[in-house]
């Protein structure tokens, strides 16, 4: 096939252009589609995004063309989001409001983005290897990333979408400065360089270092290749490659020093006011802590995941492209086959492969938990808080390998490699499909009001547009409950970052600003300035006005910090147009082998019949087959109501584990209606006594707010179930609960509640292995308590060592010691985990609770734990510590009540209901006391409709436990419900569920 262009594309016509180019822009079109169909992404950060471009847009519409102070955000106190928060996206979605709605225009920035990164891979990659079929085969390599999707479709991350975008641009504009340096190249790398610090920091702070090392690298590849080249003048080429070598380095920090200068405006303030905000936010919260963000192998290369649509939430990974890195490598190996009798030809292209292929391992490998220690030595990576996101550069890179493999292969056997690059774009394409999947997202109005803005933040719990309130001032240490009114002071100009007042007192006094204070905020007092101070603790802007009558402006004026930003980047903006006008060249004195190509279009003849047919299979893949799209059935189906608000539908655990390991399970739940409040969800490990022994919380299941749930669909909820040290082998309960804010729900069947815990099973535990051998001793008791009630309960846990050797007759018992060592209890223990069934140097568990006499003097008391063989002598004893034991106060007087059952009602001739009170939305209950009880009751108040079926409840501990109830005593009991006509009043067992005597039915 000849190199040169076709007869079609000399042509110098528009259709022409569009003719060779048609393979671009099938890949482009391929690229889009799901970003086409999906609307605008408002998961993860989207509708932050969103509410900021909302602002950005409001801020503009009345003359503020750089807002660093969104006045609307947190709750319309203030916020400096863009004096720290790199703002060049939003700009760029604000094109596209002159036609289009904020969500439309937000979706359109996407598509730029990736339009630009496809280009920017295809550009760098083509002028890299001086080959067309590389730049497509990187921009097909980039374009189906699985991250550039991850980003978009599972987190709504907009500006770093952007910023993904502009990098392989700057790599590109690297790479021409350093063998081609142009006024042009070298102008476009100073701004594009400006341009991703003022898209995305973070992004901008990972390629840096990359940037420096590749040019670096291509330097010093580029001229010791040039000395090899010529060995009958390498003294002269020594010279002159060491010359040229140190003037690139000049070229290239003052392109980096000037692209800084550009920014300056915006990094500047940065660096010196970043003391102003609360930035710790960012760094000390457990899921935004990067130690806790670290890849498995198995994810950074995860094969493609399944989405389930009917899934409250899919979570897919930060993963590279699997079937990228295997073409890569199949690639590299057929090119080595191919070449196995003329290996030395490899050897000009080999340092390339090395240095793209060292700085994609280094990527990978700081994305591991391996490379902690690494990033615990540089403190200020813990700002990137993800390590996986340096997968987005890592996919770059492994972009470029595909595209050096087919460049490779290109000049072995073209062929090969127009084989290699369709079957990569079409596995590409195929694999990268789970992360185009989404869930259904918001649709969102045209229009928002400040008033739209302040209920998202208090809705979504998104203060500020932030997850973590970062960008809080550090005088804000209490959000303030309500806008502070003052009746001396009537506003008479009020404007989005500036507030006019006039008042009016008596004396002096200290007016507070309803805005948070910041260091750019001054004020004046009749026309003179004033000091202005932030109050404690919200931090609004106080002033003191003296007596009389006075006019107050508060406003905005340029910080320090930010005037000496924008006067740099004034005069680098000065300085690049200079620079503009000036002709200048690096000149080398050989040729570089990777000099910057003129384009042979060799690409773009690849049959474009190959890429029509594969755009037309990959849409019909995908319409009628939609592969890693599918929802699998729930195992172990069940329906157990939670008060009509969750519905547990299923749940799945192995069935066994060993003593202090874990198990992994899973649990599925339905919302049973829309939902207003979030509910937590719990399972714990109980033996048949009720005694605990492990327990997983999940505040949020499926990580998604149990208020964001679609009754259509379901939630897998994931626990990590870890049973103490010490737990008895035996058969447990895997007891599942809801509750809400420490408030648990009731299990209802037949229309009634049975308890507020449902047993999905049985898990068996087998034994740890032996301890070290020695003596039985006891290892720990551990009250959990050291402030208890007379009648209360006593709860600790024993954690004991069996010995190496067997003892027969084994007892345990608690005791207690007043202050003058005189004996005030000795309680006998009794062993859920028989003795005689311990093994030798086996670590035992037992959880105990002792009820205290109710008449037990208050005082301190010492604690410990004897254990004795079968004949009495002591084989063991631990001092547990100290207990303060309080008399709790009691009455016995019986006050008025409203209602008093005429017969009276008693509960096992123990506890007796002398009444109660209904009130509109309570009811308050009165108990009496007529002997003691060795169970800690739990009291319901259920409302029943006219069939007395169950409509809503509230079970409620009593503040003292029915164990400290004494003879005669007379306890009241609130309950937050309204009863109306038909209710019911009882007692049960919280640990197995079982009723306490006859339920007290009113009619």
């Amino acid at each position: 096939m000849s190199d040169e262009p076709s007869a079609v594309s000399r042509q110098p016509s528009a259709i022409a252009f569009a003719v060779r180019h048609l393979s671009f822009v099938i890949l482009i079109l391929l690229a889009l589609f799901p970003l086409l169909t999906s609307g605008y992404p408002t998961i993860g950060d989207g509708l932050n995004h969103f509410y900021r471009l909302a602002e950005l847009e409001r801020h503009i519409a009345q003359g503020d063309l750089y807002p660093r102070w969104l006045a609307t955000l947190h709750d319309g106190y203030g916020s400096p989001l863009f004096n720290f928060y790199s703002p060049l996206s939003y700009y760029i979605a604000l094109i596209f409001r002159i036609a289009f709605p904020l969500a439309t225009s937000l979706q359109l920035g996407y598509i730029v983005a990736l339009i630009v990164a496809i280009t920017g891979a295809y550009a760098w990659a083509r002028d890299q290897f001086d080959s067309d079929v590389a730049g497509l085969a990187c921009a097909a390599a980039y374009a189906f990333a699985p991250y550039l999707y991850f980003n978009i479709f599972h987190r709504g991350a907009y500006p770093e979408t952007w910023g993904l975008a502009l990098a392989p641009w700057v790599m590109r504009s690297a790479l021409r400065v350093t063998f081609n340096s142009s006024r042009f190249d070298s102008l476009a790398f100073a701004i594009l360089y400006a341009a991703l610090i003022l898209t995305h920091t973070i992004t901008a702070f990972i390629l840096t270092p990359i940037v420096i090392v590749y040019v670096i690298a291509n330097i010093i590849i580029s001229n010791q290749l040039s000395v090899i080249s010529d060995q009958s003048s390498v003294n002269r080429n020594t010279q002159h490659a060491i010359r040229d070598t140190f003037r690139l380095f000049i070229v290239h920090s003052s392109l980096f020093i000037l692209g800084i200068g550009l920014s300056s405006f915006f990094i500047l303030p940065i660096i010196l006011e970043s003391q102003f905000i609360q930035l710790n936010r960012t760094t000390n919260i457990i899921d935004l802590d990067y130690r806790n963000n670290f890849l498995a192998l198995s994810t950074l290369f995860s094969l493609p995941p399944n989405f389930d649509p009917n899934l409250v939430a899919n979570f897919m990974p930060a993963s590279l492209s699997l079937a990228q890195l295997v073409l890569v490598i199949g690639n590299w190996l057929l090119v080595i086959f191919l070449a196995r009798r003329n290996l030395q030809s490899l050897i000009p292209n080999l340092p390339l492969f090395i240095l793209h292929s060292s700085l994609f391992i280094a990527l990978c490998f700081l994305t591991l938990p391996i490379s902690q220690p690494l990033w615990s030595a540089f403190p200020l990576t813990q700002f990137i808080q993800f390590p996986w996101r340096l997968v987005g550069i890592a996919s770059l890179l492994l972009a470029m390998l595909f595209a050096a493999s087919i460049s490779q292969l290109e000049k072995i056997n073209r062929n090969v490699a127009h084989l290699s690059f369709v079957i990569g774009i079409f596995a590409f394409f195929i694999s990268s499909l789970s992360w185009t999947y989404h869930a259904r997202y918001e649709t969102l109005p045209n229009i928002i009001t400040p008033q739209d803005t302040t209920q998202y933040e208090i809705r979504d719990n998104q203060f500020g547009t932030t997850s973590n309130g970062e960008y809080l001032p550090i005088w804000v240490s209490e959000i303030p409950k309500a806008k502070i009114e003052n009746e001396k002071c009537k506003a008479s100009n009020i404007k989005l970052n500036e507030d006019e007042v006039k008042c009016d007192s008596s004396q002096e006094f200290v007016l507070t600003i309803n805005r948070f204070y910041f260091p750019t905020w001054a004020a004046t007092l009749d026309g003179n300035p004033i000091e202005i101070k932030p109050s404690s603790p919200n931090g609004l802007i106080t002033l003191n006005v003296p007596s009389g009558q006075h006019t107050i402006k508060v406003f905005l004026q340029p910080t320090l910090p930010q005037v000496a930003g924008a006067i740099l980047s004034i005069i680098a903006l000065a300085f690049l147009i200079i620079y503009s006008n000036t002709q200048y060249a690096i000149r080398y004195t050989h040729q570089s082998p990777t000099h910057i190509p003129q384009p042979t279009h060799s690409a773009f003849r690849i049959p474009h019949s190959a890429f029509i047919s594969l755009f037309i299979l990959s849409l019909f893949i995908v319409h009628f087959f939609s592969p890693f799209r599918s929802s699998p059935l729930i195992p172990n189906p069940v329906s157990v109501n939670f008060e009509n608000q969750l519905e547990l539908i299923g749940f799945e655990y192995p069935p066994s584990f060993v003593s202090g390991d874990s198990i992994d399970l899973k649990l599925y739940w339905r919302a049973m209606e829309k939902l207003d409040k979030n509910y937590s969800t719990t399972v714990q490990l109980a033996d048949k006594f009720g005694n605990r022994y492990g327990a997983s919380d999940s505040q949020h299941p499926n990580q998604t707010p149990t208020s964001r749930w679609s009754p259509d669909q379901y939630a897998r909820d994931s626990h990590h179930l870890v049973s103490l040290v010490g737990t008895p082998p035996g058969d447990y309960r895997l007891l599942v609960g809801v509750h809400e804010k420490g408030k648990p729900l009731s299990v209802i069947e037949n229309n009634a509640p049975i308890g507020i815990e449902y047993e999905i099973g049985k898990v068996s535990i087998t034994r740890a292995k032996p301890q070290p051998s020695g003596a039985m001793k006891i290892v720990e008791v551990k009250l959990a308590n050291d402030n208890v009630e007379s009648g209360d309960q006593l709860a600790f846990t024993l954690l004991i060592n069996s010995g190496d050797k067997p003892i027969k007759g084994l007892t345990a018992s608690l005791f207690l010691v007043d202050t003058k060592n005189r004996p005030a209890l000795n309680e006998p223990l009794s062993f859920t985990y028989p003795p005689d069934q311990w093994t030798l140097n086996e670590l035992i568990r037992q959880p105990f609770s002792v009820n205290l006499p109710p008449d037990l003097g208050g005082g301190t008391y010492r604690v410990g734990v004897t254990v004795r063989d079968g004949e009495g002598n002591i084989i063991t004893e631990y001092a547990a510590g100290l207990i303060t034991l309080t008399v709790p106060q009691r009455t016995f007087t019986i006050p008025p009540i409203s209602h008093i059952p005429p017969s009276g009602h008693d509960f096992k001739d123990s506890i007796r209901l002398l009444g109660y009170d209904v009130r509109d939305d309570s009811i308050v209950v009165y108990w009496q006391s007529l002997k003691p009880v060795t169970k800690r009751l739990t009291i319901f108040v259920h409302r029943l409709d006219s069939t007395g079926a169950f409509v809503a409840g509230n079970d409620l501990a009593p503040a003292r436990a029915t164990t400290s109830w004494i003879n005669g005593e007379v306890i009241t009991t609130v309950h937050p419900i309204g009863v109306g006509n038909t209710f019911e009043i009882g007692l049960y067992d919280p640990i197995n569920g079982e009723r306490f005597g006859q339920v007290f039915v009113v009619k």
